[in-house]
């Protein structure tokens, strides 16, 4: 019989120790919450169920950046939307005044209203935003991460929308009432009338009078008109005329009567009865013959305004404003070249072609909104199964703990008491020695 070593405590002390254990692991997992509260808990289910955190918390941050985009579209769409009441307007305008009761003055009041139409719509272009920054002032595209997928993301494409954009720049020229109005007598020899002009050309595209010259019109009977040229505000523009001669309509800006052409500097001269095909040299001084003319280039002023080419043989002329001037489009009309007539073009169409050009982009908005819609009801399904099948793996049971606990608890109760029945054995030692 031993006395140094009692292999009956030492089995029930091992005991003990397994139940602390085991009693120490339930109390853990009851206070916190987890299955996996360190690696040794379940190292693969650790990896897998962190793999699981990354995307939960990769998709709530989609679901943030998905909302962010649909607030942002909704705001280009509400832009697009006033937008699109503004050309309404702008065409019911442009119908009313179209009514031939109304006096010049009725019509100028229109104007006026489709010229606050006009700043209105670039305004909005200009300002809308969204947390700062421009959504209609400028082409650009956004990306939009929509999950926690790398190559998982929306490309949205923004339009600037503006009355340049639109094509609704130049319904019509300002025009204000006539300044002067001089009736040329008829018969053989028809009036001479006299505008400046910066310089003058004669048949052989020899510049004359450079500067602040002089030259002459000589027109057919009928009747010219100067007209003041106005801003959209109303407010007249210093030294631009629009003048009028016959059914024609040409324009004078800072001394100079000028058709463009982007050959060069060339501005040219009005004289009855010569051709003037084509000038490429730079020169300046204008010439827009009454004959018949298969194929006139006309070019630009001194300054570069104006004009880019006209040709007859494609019955057109492009009136093309560069530098804030009369902003605006003519075409070629007429049965032949010696009834050339200066038009806008059909100011309905252009409205037409704009709101039609709007519709398309809020379209495109709603689709691409009804898109990421759709998205973000997935991520929130997604969510959903991902929070589930996580918690399966790393949260505890709290019933099969709490029976672990009370298990433990009862077995650590059993191995105390047979660790003291233990620890009694050597004690029949001291019954020998006495006997």
């Amino acid at each position: 019989m031993l006395i140094n070593f009692s292999p009956f405590s030492g089995w029930a002390n091992s005991h003990l120790k397994r139940s602390q254990a085991v009693l120490g692991s339930s109390v853990e997992r009851l206070s916190s919450g987890l299955r996996i509260n360190s690696a040794r808990d379940d190292a693969a289910g650790l990896a897998i169920a962190n793999r699981m955190t990354s995307r939960i918390k990769g998709n709530a941050a989609a679901m943030r950046t998905v909302s962010d985009a649909i607030g942002l579209l909704q705001t280009v769409e509400g832009g697009a939307s006033d937008i699109n009441s503004l050309l309404q307007r702008m065409r019911e305008l442009t119908v009313q005044h179209r009514n031939g009761s109304l006096s010049f003055q009725d019509r100028e009041f229109i104007q006026t209203e489709i010229a606050q139409i006009r700043d209105e719509i670039n305004r909005i272009g200009a300002e809308l935003n969204f947390a700062g920054r421009g959504l209609l002032d400028a082409e650009q595209s956004l990306r939009f991460q929509l999950s926690s997928e790398a190559s998982d993301t929306l490309e949205l494409n923004l339009q600037p929308l503006n009355t340049d954009t639109l094509g609704v720049n130049a319904i019509r020229p300002p025009v204000g009432p006539p300044l002067s109005e001089i009736t040329i007598a008829s018969g053989a020899n028809a009036g001479t009338w006299k505008l400046e002009l910066e310089g003058i050309i004669n048949r052989d595209g020899v510049l004359l009078k450079p500067g602040e010259a002089e030259a002459a019109y000589h027109v057919t009977p009928g009747s010219i008109t100067i007209h003041q040229v106005r801003n959209r505000d109303g407010s007249a523009r210093p030294g631009e005329y629009a003048v009028k001669v016959g059914d024609d309509y040409y324009h004078r800006a800072e001394g100079a009567l000028v058709f463009d052409h982007a050959s060069g500097v060339a501005t040219y001269r009005v004289h009855n009865g010569y051709q003037q095909a084509d000038i490429e040299d730079p020169a300046r001084g204008v010439t827009l013959d009454d004959q018949p003319i298969d194929n006139v280039k006309l070019g630009w002023d001194k300054d570069g305004n104006y004009v880019k080419y006209l040709e007859w043989q494609g019955h057109f002329v492009e009136y093309d404003p560069l530098a804030g001037r009369l902003n605006n489009k003519f075409y070629l009309s007429g049965p032949n070249a010696n009834t050339i007539e200066l038009m806008q073009p059909d100011s309905l169409a252009q409205i037409d072609a704009a709101i039609a050009q709007v519709d398309g982009y809020r379209t495109y908005l709603g689709a691409t909104q009804n898109r990421l819609e759709s998205v973000l009801e997935g991520l929130s399904t997604s969510q959903l199964a991902l929070n589930s099948a996580r918690s399966r793996i790393e949260d505890a049971d709290y019933a099969v703990e709490t029976s672990n606990m009370i298990r433990s608890q009862i077995v650590q109760q059993a191995v105390q008491a047979v660790l003291a029945q233990a620890n009694q054995i050597p004690q029949t030692v001291l019954s020998l020695l006495r006997g």
